[in-house]
């Protein structure tokens, strides 16, 4: 009876509020009706009139490089570019051993990192909290979704496959419309069939574990490049710091140096600016009109013989893993053979 009456009390409530709230008229003109049904909308005060226009939805691709522009200008203004570096290289050494460790605990830390900024915000509009306890709050749900991203991590790596595989459709779609194929763009049977086509292989190729090999080359070229670049930054800092003395016999030659992500840039970019040892210097390859970068051809180097040696770990571990799974399923498929069978 006690549930009987808390129901049809909630019901009664429900019903109230429902015929006590604003409701929309039939016309479609969106005229209220207010509570005591004598106030309308054009009495009513104005609002205050803005010239701010309304910010326009950013898609997911702005969004990203938005991200990614402010983690360059935090890493450029950071005064820890030491620290910067030495962890860029150890994040590098573990990217060239064990790509598909990176990457699992990659998408774990950035759970963590996405639900606790959420929990923060939420606590921040709900009780307009902030410090110590908003802090708790957020390290608790971060924890809490880190800890669920790594027990479901098979899930969370389909997902991001499907993610990929939209991201790569809207790329190479962006790239066959500049080249005339607007076909794609204007009938969006065809648009929903092509990004279906991606996000569908690419959630197979994730699930089937089919991306470890292509996970495996691109982890050790992305960790090649880590290290390659904390190499060149610690090697020009103790240049610029006077730790080399033996080049000051080369009349040139002055170290120029710079931010661990500058060093990322000018190893990635050919249009970034020139920082290293040799750096302005007489002892650069010239070909016809064009300067080889003595710098970057030492980095290059040291990234290819990460980037090989990594490549080459990797897909021998792979291989050996691949052998052991065969190996315990034979075993059991022999135990499984050799036991009697029962007679019904």
């Amino acid at each position: 009876m006690t549930l009987r009456r808390i129901a049809l009390s909630f019901l009664v409530l429900l019903v109230a509020s429902q015929a006590e709230s604003p409701r929309v008229t039939a016309d479609g003109e969106g005229a209220l009706e207010q509570l005591d049904g004598a106030t309308k909308l054009d009495s009513l005060p104005a609002l205050p009139e803005t010239t701010t226009p309304m910010p326009f939805p950013k898609s997911p691709p702005a969004i990203l490089e938005s991200i990614a522009h402010a983690i360059y200008l935090e890493l450029t203004n950071s005064p820890y570019q030491c620290a910067n570096a030495f962890l860029a290289f150890i994040f590098g050494l573990v990217l060239v051993y064990d790509g598909e460790f990176s990457f699992r605990w990659l998408l774990v830390c950035a759970t963590f990192l996405v639900v606790a900024i959420l929990a923060m915000n939420q606590i921040t509009a709900t009780w307009g909290a902030s410090g110590s306890l908003r802090q708790v709050v957020g390290l608790e749900a971060g924890i809490v979704g880190g800890y669920a991203a790594l027990r479901g991590i098979d899930g969370v790596q389909v997902v991001v496959g499907a993610i990929l595989g939209a991201a790569l459709a809207h790329q190479t779609l962006v790239f066959l419309a500049a080249h005339g194929f607007h076909s794609l763009v204007a009938n969006r049977w065809c648009l929903v069939a092509y990004f279906s086509a991606f996000v569908i292989g690419f959630v197979i190729m994730f699930s089937k574990k089919l991306h470890l090999k292509s996970l495996a080359v691109l982890s050790a070229g992305l960790g090649g490049a880590f290290c390659s670049s904390a190499i060149a930054f610690a090697c020009t800092e103790l240049a610029v710091k006077g730790y080399m003395p033996f080049l000051q016999r080369l009349p040139t030659v002055n170290p120029v140096g710079g931010t661990w992500i500058q060093f990322m840039h000018f190893l990635c970019s050919s249009s970034a600016a020139d920082v290293g040892i040799f750096a302005g210097s007489e002892y650069n390859l010239q070909h016809q009109d064009e300067t080889w970068r003595t710098d970057k051809l030492a980095d290059c180097t040291l990234w290819l013989i990460f980037c090989l040696v990594g490549i080459k770990v990797q897909l021998r571990r792979l291989k050996q893993n691949k052998a052991q799974v065969g190996d315990d399923k034979a075993l059991s498929q022999s135990l499984l053979g050799d036991l009697p069978k029962q007679k019904v």
